[in-house]
């Protein structure tokens, strides 16, 4: 059983918001757009998670410089 369909029945209120998932290795050609899910976890408990200022999430694009999202 792949995790995409473990995690909803163990987080159910991830599913109201679910779409399909991006794959490990998509490759978008150049001008298209792709929208899907990515699933984090992040090595901190929901309190400190709730209590934080900023995040910042870094993707690695393959074959070219990573892009960094900041809130």
């Amino acid at each position: 059983m792949s995790s995409s369909v473990r995690i909803p029945s163990s987080f159910p209120e991830l599913k109201a918001h679910s779409i399909e998932g991006l794959s490990h290795d998509l490759v978008i050609p150049v001008g298209a757009q792709v929208t899907g899910s990515v699933i984090v976890s992040f090595p901190v408990t929901k309190e400190q998670f709730d209590a934080r200022r900023a995040l910042v999430a870094t993707v690695n694009v393959y074959g070219h410089q990573p892009v960094i999202i900041q809130k």
